[in-house]
């Protein structure tokens, strides 16, 4: 287990169980991770967006029949949506198309930022989606007002029976998740 640094408290830190937590990793573990994680590989940007007016965040990776996908989301100015690419290799990738598009009169009109989820995120995993209920799942960041990230934003679900092409995701009603909810921390 990897325990970091706490820059909060020169003395150490302790959790909210009142464990205490050691200050640093050691140099030799540090070196270790290092080692595994190293590449020789330098390629810079691999994919934009086919529009460069527009801008590109927030990847999520995962692997299904031998291929690669990214859901990634896009802000065009007015607010975000989300969308799938599909790559052979992880360096050529071509968009696919949108998964999550602004709506008009719904609680996420012009907020869908998406991200896939139950990927299988364990190092050399196999970095594939399991689904739920005969589902693929995805949870979003979403709302009304026009903007970057602007507004009263909430939490909605998305759900597809079909995960790697371009297929609007059905989205439920209502948000999930609010900071108005009575129970929200």
């Amino acid at each position: 287990m990897i325990v970091f640094y706490c820059a909060i408290l020169a003395s150490g830190c302790s959790s909210r169980q009142g464990r205490h937590i050691a200050e640093a990793v050691p140099q030799q573990k540090m070196e270790a991770i290092y080692e595994e994680i190293k590449t020789p590989f330098k390629y810079g940007v691999v994919f934009k967006h086919p529009d460069s007016t527009q801008m590109l965040d927030s990847p999520t990776i995962f692997r299904e029949h031998n291929k690669w996908y990214m859901t990634y989301i896009v802000f065009d100015g007015k607010g975000y949506e989300t969308h799938l690419a599909e790559s052979n290799d992880l360096l050529d990738w071509k968009a696919r198309g949108k998964i999550l598009s602004f709506t008009q009169n719904t609680w996420d009109a012009n907020q869908k930022a998406g991200y896939v989820s139950l990927v299988d995120i364990a190092w050399a995993g196999s970095y594939q989606v399991s689904s739920y209920d005969g589902k693929y799942w995805l949870s979003y960041l979403g709302g009304a007002t026009a903007g970057y990230e602007a507004g009263k934003l909430g939490i909605g679900i998305a759900t597809s029976t079909v995960l790697t092409q371009a297929n609007e995701w059905k989205r439920l009603d209502r948000p999930v998740l609010l900071p108005s909810d009575t129970d929200a921390r």
